[in-house]
């Protein structure tokens, strides 16, 4: 499948005013190109962007972490008159670059949207700090965001795991370490075109390596990031799709774009929670490219995908059963449906 339009001109803005290659920059310069850029779309881009949805509450807050670093947060909820569902969130941007600030048009709408509070969590950035930092981060966040709850006035009996790219790969991790270490009870795992394995090695690596937005080589360059040795990489924790057990995890949606590095890897994992007995959604974009669902107008498929995550949210866990038949092949799409 080709590029469509949209994802031609979405790669061209996200390359705007960079220069080089993110793999040819140091992460202290890709930092101040991408805030350069973050700065001229609110003149330029706004159109293609989408404008900012208004919440009634937006809170920016300090989160402390297990070695006494305070991180940010921002929660962004709708108004209710009773307790709104939970949502957690982690940014993408490879570990490296994003904040609360270069996900705040998506958290907005996600709240909006699904009606749900959502919390977005700003983890320290690697390589200042590598592997596991970011992720003990995001599991300080989880449990710190989960004991807020009653004073933020939501409900995190409801509580969902989400993020994007290097987020996605935190919340699947997250979710396996809450398990494994008695933490909070997550009820379902929202991810967008998720790393899941560090090796960078799947089929759509070599067929979509030079793709808008993310290319092979600018992938490996923020696993370079993250990771502090080479053998990191293999280590579950930094690429959940080597987890052995898969098993009695939160029943998961993963949605992946069709010319993506990353597709095979986020299909696969989806892949591997089935067959471990987690029920486990996938819907791929086709013609999408990575980071899709930041750019409402420039993609063809955002509002029946947020359609389909809202079914997912509202939806009951037991109602969420895992599929008879297991489709294997990285190439064979294996949701429920694949959005033409």
């Amino acid at each position: 499948m080709s590029l469509d339009r949209r994802s031609r001109l979405l790669g061209q803005i996200v390359r705007f005013g960079l220069g080089k290659r993110i793999h040819q920059m140091s992460p202290r310069e890709l930092r101040k190109l991408r805030n350069r850029q973050r700065e001229l779309s609110r003149f330029h881009f706004r159109l293609l962007l989408g404008s900012r949805v208004k919440l009634p509450i937006v809170q920016d807050c300090q989160i402390p972490t297990r070695d006494g670093a305070l991180i940010d947060g921002r929660l962004f909820s709708p108004q209710s008159t009773t307790p709104l569902p939970l949502m957690v969130y982690f940014h993408g941007g490879g570990w490296t670059i994003g904040d609360v600030n270069s996900h705040d048009l998506l958290c907005r709408r996600l709240a909006n949207r699904l009606n749900v509070a959502v919390f977005s969590v700003g983890y320290r950035l690697a390589p200042e700090h590598k592997f596991p930092t970011p992720l003990n981060d995001a599991y300080d966040a989880l449990n710190w965001a989960v004991k807020q709850a009653s004073a933020w006035n939501v409900d995190a009996s409801c509580l969902t795991v989400a993020g994007d790219s290097a987020g996605g790969n935190l919340a699947t991790v997250v979710s396996i370490l809450a398990r494994d270490q008695g933490g909070p009870k997550i009820q379902k795992q929202l991810l967008f075109y998720p790393v899941t394995n560090g090796n960078c090695e799947s089929q759509t690596h070599q067929t979509y390596s030079d793709a808008p937005v993310l290319s092979h080589e600018e992938m490996r360059f923020f696993v370079e990031q993250y990771r502090q040795r080479p053998d990191d990489v293999n280590n579950p924790l930094f690429s959940p799709l080597l987890m052995p057990d898969l098993s009695e995890l939160p029943p998961a949606m993963i949605v992946t774009a069709e010319c993506d590095p990353l597709r095979d890897e986020g299909e696969e994992y989806a892949n591997r929670l089935r067959a471990c007995g987690t029920p486990a959604q996938v819907f791929r974009a086709k013609g999408a490219v990575h980071a899709f669902m930041q750019f409402p107008y420039l993609t063809k498929y955002y509002s029946q995908v947020l359609d389909e995550i809202s079914v997912f949210i509202d939806a009951c866990p037991n109602e969420l059963k895992t599929p008879p038949a297991i489709l294997n092949g990285l190439s064979t799409p294996i949701s429920s449906f694949t959005i033409q």
